[in-house]
């Protein structure tokens, strides 16, 4: 009876070991990528609290964020598809960065050099992938 009881808790401590493998294994495929970048101005300096928007082009999904003190910004677990990247700030022309074709685990480096301006003119830049 004690043998039998052994044997029961040592199948079912291999069948859970197993299961946990099973499942670090699937959750470490991602289906989603990533896009970080920072935000600078003509003279190469960090353009702080710089607003930063991610708008995937087939659905219209947006989201936002705002650049740190540092002028980095990174908007984490984008699904794929092809986005515009859209940057805002104070005193500077508002930048617009099309044709981002993010695929599954990219992470994609999106830098701005904001030009000093209105923000109501707008620089527009389509990019294409090789």
């Amino acid at each position: 009876m004690l043998r039998l009881s052994l044997r029961a808790i040592r199948n079912f401590t291999i069948g859970t070991l197993v299961l946990l493998a099973v499942s670090a294994i699937s959750s470490a495929q991602i289906d989603t990528a990533s896009i970080v970048g920072t935000v600078k101005d003509p003279s190469g300096a960090v353009v702080a609290k710089a607003k930063v928007t991610v708008k995937n082009v087939a659905t219209n999904e947006t989201q936002t964020a705002t650049a740190g003190d540092d002028g980095l910004y990174s908007f984490p677990y984008l699904r794929i598809g092809t986005y515009a990247v859209t940057v805002e700030a104070a005193g500077f022309k508002t930048d617009v960065r099309g044709g981002i074709t993010l695929n599954v685990a990219d992470r994609k480096q999106v830098d701005f050099q904001l030009q000093v301006g209105s923000s109501q003119q707008t620089v527009d830049v389509t990019t294409e992938a090789p």
